[in-house]
């Protein structure tokens, strides 16, 4: 647990010098920040809003975390970790921590802002069930985070990125064409923030939770595999 803390807190390290946590930051942020700017919010209403800025920034940061990690192999840090007895797997938790805390940091005051314009426009929704489809909207940003890593151990920096951004595309395509099949990805919990207004059951949201988790954590095991297997 002490290697995971210390890698960790290098990659947050890292990652702030490098300017990329702001970035990180800023898209979770600037989701919430799309939803006060958009007074006239249309057809989506300002929940559709806030589920498409956050969409963006999870895909955002997914392509940003893939061009991060594969730079680290590149560049000889992981193996140089490696070569003092940091076991691979350390490696790969640790920079994923960091990039899931700095989007904690911009997603919770971003969230803050789209409750408040959220509220005047859909009295009716109370904040546990708010909270509930942002720890959705969680989970499936957190699989996008695992593929971005999968990516970065596989693929080198820039090619590794675009690898995520197009596979994330193509999901959520999928995912608007075939609306029957939206509960069976991880994007199912930015439909259920986006649809906040209706009368979606509990049990709906708790299985979105599931499968984020469940494709994160799959995502997680082959980017280890991966790893294992890569020259450093």
């Amino acid at each position: 647990m002490s290697l995971v803390s210390a890698v960790t807190w290098l990659a947050v390290r890292e990652l702030w010098i490098s300017f990329r946590l702001v970035v990180v930051i800023a898209l979770f942020l600037l989701a919430g920040a799309l939803v006060v700017l958009r007074l006239d919010a249309g057809v989506q209403g300002p929940a559709g809003w806030y589920a498409i800025g956050l969409g963006f920034a999870s895909v955002g940061a997914g392509a940003l975390a893939a061009d991060i990690f594969a730079g680290e192999r590149r560049r000889g840090t992981a193996a140089w970790l490696a070569s003092r007895a940091v076991p691979r797997v350390t490696l790969l938790v640790g920079w994923l921590l960091a990039i899931v805390a700095g989007s904690l940091v911009g997603l919770l005051p971003g969230a803050a802002l789209a409750w408040l314009t959220i509220v005047p426009a859909v009295p009716l929704v109370d904040p546990p069930r708010f909270a509930i489809a942002l720890v959705a909207v969680g989970s499936g940003a957190l699989a996008v985070l695992a593929l971005g890593m999968l990516a970065g151990a596989l693929l080198p920096p820039h090619w590794a990125a675009l690898f995520s951004l197009a596979l994330c595309a193509l999901v959520a395509a999928g995912a608007l064409a075939v609306p029957v099949a939206r509960s069976l990805t991880p994007t199912s919990g930015y439909f259920l923030l986006a649809e906040i207004s209706t009368e979606w059951p509990l049990s709906h949201a708790l299985q979105a939770i599931g499968i984020g988790l469940a494709s994160a954590a799959i995502l997680l095991g082959a980017a280890g595999l991966a790893l294992e297997r890569a020259d450093l």
